[in-house]
């Protein structure tokens, strides 16, 4: 995956936009108008997490997510990075 790369972030009922592969989807939440509530940045607080219903994110080994939240689709936005186009739930 190139980092130039795009995909489209959809958030269901809320509309879509363009996000870089190679930045937090956190980041390009932000950018394009969404507020979630966060602290840490680094995964650890859960505060911005999201529920991915569909597409693919790459979270980094580090990341430590929870199992839980692994098991039923939630991660920390800050340290996701969309591979493919992505419907996520805020």
């Amino acid at each position: 995956v190139n980092a130039d790369d795009t995909v489209t972030v959809t958030v269901q009922g809320r509309g879509s936009f363009k996000a870089k592969v190679g930045e937090p989807l956190l980041n390009s939440l932000e950018r394009n108008g969404y507020t979630l509530e966060n602290a840490c940045r680094s995964g650890e607080c859960s505060l911005c997490r999201v529920k991915v219903l569909s597409g693919d994110v790459f979270n980094p080994p580090e990341a430590h997510l929870r199992k839980s939240d692994k098991a039923f689709g939630w991660i920390p936005s800050c340290v996701a990075f969309p591979t493919e186009d992505i419907e996520i739930l805020l």
